[in-house]
Parts: C-alpha cells; sequence; structure tokens
C-alpha cells in the first residue's frame, strides 16, 4: 500500500481505512473508494481488504437477515489497518431494530 505523502505537523501520518466488501461489485467498490479517498485526502488513507463471506451463524432464519453485531465482532478480527469499514449488500439487524444502514464500534 502506498501511503500519503500528506505527514502532519508531528511527524504521524494519517490513519488508515481498510475497506472489505461482500458480494459488491468492483466498480462499486472503486467508487466508494474513490469517494473516500477524494473527501479525506490527506486525513485518512485508504486501502482495499480481502472479500470477506458472511457467517452463517449470523443468518436469521426467520427474520432472512444478518445480525449486525456478530458481523461487527468478526471484523475486527480480520482487520490489519487502524480502522474498517465492511460494504455488505444485505439485509442487517440488530436488537430491537427491524433493520439498520450500518452498526459502529469505536475503541
Amino acid at each position: 500500500m502506498k501511503r500519503s505523502s500528506h505527514v502532519s505537523p508531528s511527524g504521524f501520518y494519517p490513519p488508515v481505512l481498510e475497506i472489505f466488501s461482500t458480494q459488491i461489485s468492483d466498480d462499486n467498490h472503486q467508487l466508494i473508494t474513490h469517494a473516500l479517498t477524494h473527501s479525506y485526502q490527506g486525513i485518512l488513507d485508504i486501502c482495499r481488504g480481502k472479500e470477506l463471506e458472511l457467517l452463517s451463524q449470523a443468518y436469521h432464519q426467520q427474520r432472512q437477515q444478518y445480525n449486525a453485531n456478530l458481523l461487527l465482532r468478526f471484523l475486527l478480527t480480520q482487520k490489519t489497518k487502524n480502522m474498517a469499514l465492511w460494504i455488505i449488500s444485505q439485509d442487517l439487524y440488530t436488537q430491537q431494530k427491524n433493520f439498520i444502514f450500518g452498526l459502529a464500534h469505536y475503541y
């Protein structure tokens, strides 16, 4: 991965966002990567992570949705950079929510 040429006054490089995906076309992945790179230029470096398989144990048969909390925990075991984003086209849910557009964990 090529590092950003931007170095903060303190001498540190920007953090790296690793983008994972599941069943997303290369075109869509590139559009998202380009938009994030353009929006956060000099603030955040972007790199492509590997294609991840959805966990079968995260699938709720009756709801026909994936449990976002289980997927997020799995993502945290896969990331190798400062931050991670997992783009998923399937329906997700979390407790007390019928559907969600995303789930985040700060640490």
